[in-house]
């Protein structure tokens, strides 16, 4: 697989990559390879071939992968949760796998160049996987809910469960959500999970709210958290 060295973009290599990406959602047809190594938009992090270019299995593979990357050239990247251009240099080497269908839909440019709002930081399809990964790093598993799809399609579940950074950074909270929507058998959410109905992620968190002031749940142990759902959440339990 092909490597290159790890590089990030300038500030003004970013509002031209945003510039770009923008063309392409208008239909334009865009060379983004010629981004990666231009040394008028970016900067060497290091001299080495490092970042290899390769498919995601899904986001638990990518948020492993970067997490490596990073942790390895942590003198280079010091700071890598606020590097906004290294962030989009990542997402341009890995492009050709962050199309939402097709080669012109990048499907909103937070999901390319993180936002600075950390409701939409999540939305950025490396960063996302990254921070989830990282947050859960002795048990990256209990957070299998959120890591088991495509790097491309987060889907509802990454919607609703981590865009509150308070659930996301309790390993009880998110043991819960894995137990209630991800089918180890399939390695894939459970039938329904991803709905607007009862029961469903969307409501998960609803409801955890609403209980916030009455229960301490990042006390609570991920069964305990379960057995206080109301009975609209039971489906999901086995």
């Amino acid at each position: 697989m092909t490597k290159i060295p790890l590089r990030r973009f300038t500030s003004e290599g970013i509002i031209f990559v945003g510039q770009q990406l923008n063309m392409i959602s208008a239909g334009y047809m865009i060379n983004l390879e010629e981004l990666i190594q231009n040394p008028m938009l970016t900067e060497k992090l290091t001299a080495n071939n490092v970042v290899e270019r390769r498919k995601f299995i899904n986001r638990m593979d990518c948020g492993h992968y970067i997490f490596d990357l990073l942790e390895a050239h942590s003198m280079q990247v010091p700071d890598p949760e606020t590097d906004k251009g290294l962030w989009t240099w990542l997402s341009i080497v890995f492009h050709e796998q962050l199309f939402k269908s097709g080669k012109n839909k990048i499907g909103g440019i937070e999901r390319w160049i993180p936002s600075t709002d950390f409701r939409r930081y999540y939305r950025h399809l490396l960063a996302g996987p990254y921070f989830v990964y990282k947050a859960h790093l002795d048990n990256p598993y209990r957070a299998m809910s959120v890591l088991c799809t495509q790097v491309s399609s987060p889907g509802e579940i990454v919607e609703s469960i981590v865009s509150s950074k308070d659930i996301i950074r309790f390993p009880s909270i998110m043991e819960a959500v894995t137990k209630l929507y991800f089918d180890s058998n399939t390695g894939l959410h459970k039938r329904g999970a991803s709905s607007k109905t009862n029961g469903a992620a969307r409501r998960f968190t609803t409801v955890l709210g609403q209980f916030d002031l009455t229960f301490d749940f990042y006390g609570m142990t991920a069964e305990q958290i379960l057995a206080l759902l109301p009975r609209e959440f039971d489906r999901f339990k086995s």
